[in-house]
C-alpha cells in the first residue's frame, strides 16, 4: 500500500513537472511572438500596403499617365529605329538605354534615355513619330512606392531592415502556429 502511494506521488510530481515545462515553453514562445510582433508589425504593414499598391502598377499608371500612354491609331506604325532616331534628335547628348513598344494599337512607345545624370522616359507616338512628352524616372509615383517597399526610402539600411522584417515574419508565423495548435 505504501509503495503504491509513493509510486502515485512520483507520477503526480512527474506530471506536474511536465506541465510546468510545457507552460514555461508556451510562455517563452508567447513572449517571443508578442515582442517580435510589436517590433516588426509596423514594417510588415508598410510592406503589405506598398506591395498591394504595387500589384496594380499597370492600372494605376494607365490612369495617372493617360496623356502619355494613349495615341490614336493612324495606319502603320513606323519602325522602332526611326522612333529612336526622333529621340536622338530631340536629345543629342543622351544615351538611349531602352526601347519599349506599346502593348496594343492605342499605346505609345517608350524610349528610356540617360541625360545629364537623369533617367528620362520619352513617350513617342508610334504612328507619327512625334514626342508626346517625357517623365523623369524619379518622378513616377510607382517608383516611389517600389522604393518604399524595397528599402523604406532609406537606402542600404532600409533594405537591411526590410530583409530583417521578412526573416522575423517567418519567426512570427512559426511561433503563431505553435501557440495556435494545442
Amino acid at each position: 500500500m505504501e509503495a503504491v502511494k509513493v509510486e502515485n506521488t512520483i507520477k503526480n510530481q512527474k506530471k506536474l513537472t511536465d506541465k510546468r515545462t510545457r507552460n514555461s515553453l508556451y510562455q517563452a514562445v508567447w513572449r517571443w511572438h508578442f515582442y517580435a510582433g510589436l517590433i516588426f508589425a509596423p514594417f510588415l504593414i508598410i510592406l503589405a500596403v506598398t506591395g498591394s499598391i504595387y500589384l496594380f502598377k499597370p492600372q494605376i499608371e494607365q490612369v495617372l499617365y493617360q496623356d502619355y500612354y494613349e495615341v490614336n491609331p493612324q495606319g502603320d506604325k513606323i519602325p522602332a529605329s526611326q522612333q529612336i532616331e526622333v529621340v536622338k534628335n530631340l536629345y543629342p547628348d543622351a544615351v538611349v538605354t531602352k526601347y519599349r513598344p506599346g502593348e496594343n494599337a492605342t499605346r505609345s512607345s517608350e524610349v528610356s534615355i540617360t541625360s545629364n545624370n537623369e533617367s528620362l522616359i520619352i513617350f513617342i507616338d508610334p504612328y507619327t513619330g512625334k514626342s508626346i512628352g517625357e517623365l523623369n524616372n524619379e518622378d513616377r509615383i510607382m517608383n516611389k512606392i517600389e522604393e518604399i517597399h524595397g528599402e523604406l526610402m532609406a537606402g542600404t539600411l532600409g533594405d537591411r531592415i526590410v530583409e530583417l522584417a521578412a526573416c522575423w515574419a517567418i519567426v512570427l508565423i512559426v511561433t503563431g502556429l505553435f501557440l495556435w495548435f494545442p
